[in-house]
């Protein structure tokens, strides 16, 4: 019966009698060599209990401990203690491809918007001088920088769901979760706004006076 992919994939395996494998592999094993032993523990059966019984067993028939033995016993902690330290350092690895990323765009975002504020003084010095408030100046401008974050964000959904489709067209199981579509968008406006709060509040404190001697 189909048992699935595990450590290792026994669908895709082909069980003979151990003689006749001996006489298939020739030279390469060694007389009374196995180069491993399944086991199947019986339904109802602690599989972790039973490993370290086999462990245990394989230490003494070895005549050595366990710092020095020449074994492994593999049972599904052990795949899964193995499966979650390599994703442990994947997520390491993203992680730090995500933090470079945030700081290059923020970085950017500010950067548009300073030239934004240079290139727009006389403008805001003509709102300064019909009255406009420096609060309503500082939103402008904020509001400016979150839309360039949900432009960001909106680009990088679309670049993800374009990855997904490649992954779907040539068979890899992927999905784009909709609460994780969600965090981004909520990342990406964030970014925008404390990329833009200190460039807004540079444009909102400009004195009317200078900022209308500019062309």
């Amino acid at each position: 019966k189909k048992t699935g992919s595990g450590f290792a994939n026994l669908d895709s395996a082909i069980l003979v009698n151990l003689d006749d494998a001996r006489d298939l592999a020739g030279d390469s094993l060694v007389k009374g060599e196995l180069s491993a032993i399944r086991i199947v523990v019986k339904e109802g059966e602690d599989v972790e209990e039973a490993g370290e019984d086999v462990n245990s067993i394989m230490l003494a028939s070895h005549r050595t401990t366990e710092d020095r033995k020449d074994f492994t016993v593999i049972t599904p902690k052990f795949i899964n203690d193995q499966v979650e330290q390599t994703t442990g350092i994947l997520s390491l690895f993203l992680g730090a491809i995500a933090g470079i990323s945030l700081l290059v765009g923020g970085v950017g975002i500010m950067n548009t918007m300073f030239m934004s504020v240079l290139e727009r003084r006389k403008e805001i010095g003509m709102l300064k001088s019909i009255g406009m408030p420096e609060g309503e100046i500082q939103k402008l401008f904020l509001l400016e920088s979150v839309m360039i974050g949900v432009a960001g964000g909106v680009l990088g959904l679309a670049l993800g769901a374009s990855i997904l489709f490649i992954f779907h067209l040539i068979g890899l199981p992927a999905a784009l979760l909709p609460e994780v579509g969600l965090g981004a968008m909520v990342f990406s406006i964030a970014v925008g706004m404390i990329s833009g709060y200190i460039p807004a509040k540079q444009a909102a404190e400009l004195d009317p006076v200078e900022a209308l001697r500019y062309e």
